[in-house]
């Protein structure tokens, strides 16, 4: 009986304690905003939420996820971007034994179809010397084939 009677005056301390701490944070906060002319960021009827995510029921897979790089990618939509120079970003490089590779930067979206489209238009080089670079969005073409890639991106974009 005794503890509990102590633990409603404790609550009841701690409430009265808190309750004052919020009328003086009030306070010092409308002070604060007084001398600084400062504006708040919300009204007070609204407060932010706490999460920055939205909750899974109003997100809208068809509406928010078109714009997404990763949603491109999965329709099979890409497209290069060419240079600061308006050149297209085919570039021949000398590897380690003085191997040629063509190397296809700059793109965006879904690398994979750029690859299976480029090996439909250059059916003459083997589909064994295409490789993808996911990271850094490359097609990497064994052999020197700048003209032909170049070709028909031109064609294409």
């Amino acid at each position: 009986m005794f503890r509990s009677a102590l633990k409603n005056i404790t609550s009841k301390r701690l409430q009265s304690t808190l309750h004052l701490e919020k009328e003086l944070y009030e306070i010092n906060k409308a002070k604060y905003l007084q001398e600084t002319g400062a504006k708040r960021i919300f009204p007070p009827s609204q407060k932010p939420s706490a999460s920055i995510f939205p909750k899974l029921e109003n997100i809208d897979p068809k509406n928010d996820l078109q714009s997404r790089d990763f949603h491109s990618a999965k329709l099979g939509i890409y497209s290069v971007s060419k240079t600061t120079t308006g050149r297209l970003p085919v570039y021949s490089e000398i590897r380690k034994n003085q191997i040629r590779e063509t190397i296809v930067r700059r793109v965006e979206g879904d690398v994979l179809q750029l690859k299976k489209d480029l090996q439909e238009a250059l059916p003459f080089i083997d589909p064994a010397k295409f490789k993808v670079m996911q990271e850094s969005k490359k097609v990497v073409i064994k052999g020197d084939y700048v003209n032909e890639v170049r070709n028909v991106l031109k064609e294409v974009l």
